[in-house]
């Protein structure tokens, strides 16, 4: 199980789907962007594995939480608006990733990003990889094995 956050035209989300992902997710606050996304499905016959919510990142976790639990969550969001690592947080605060899954945060602001992500998520999350790709740059991230972080540590939004 695959969601993707800020997707735009749906292409990442399809690539996985033709290369044998049961199903993805697709969340874009865009109603552009999804009805791209969906009409993209349709004409490459993937729309059966595919769900698209036309919200905002925070309503889509409110709307899957507790429904689903993902392999990989992969965060694009538009280059300077600064959310990736708030919704890395509400993502660990609903659960929705499987224990062994990862999160993929793309950035071109990855100092930023990784500096929240250690100051705020250090003890809940564990940097597993960063790569770069001209002007991308991509954050690999897995679940801490503690698994009672969120009583231990205090968490609060």
């Amino acid at each position: 199980m695959y969601l993707i956050y800020f997707q735009e035209v749906g292409a990442l989300g399809i690539e996985a789907l033709s290369r044998g992902a049961k199903n993805v997710v697709f969340c874009d606050n865009n109603k552009k962007a999804t009805n791209i996304i969906i009409r993209n499905l349709n004409k490459t016959h993937l729309i059966d594995s595919a769900n698209v919510f036309n919200c905002d990142y925070k309503m889509c976790i409110e709307k899957i939480t507790g429904k689903i639990k993902f392999d990989i969550v992969f965060i694009d969001p538009p280059y300077k608006m600064d959310v990736a690592v708030k919704s890395v947080r509400e993502i660990l605060k609903n659960d929705i990733v499987k224990k062994n899954g990862i999160i993929i945060i793309e950035t071109d602001e990855i100092q930023r990003d990784l500096n929240e992500i250690e100051t705020i998520l250090k003890d809940k999350i564990n940097i597993i990889d960063k790569r770069k790709y001209g002007r991308a740059n991509l954050i690999f991230l897995s679940l801490n094995d503690k698994e009672d972080w969120f009583c231990v540590q205090g968490y609060n939004t």
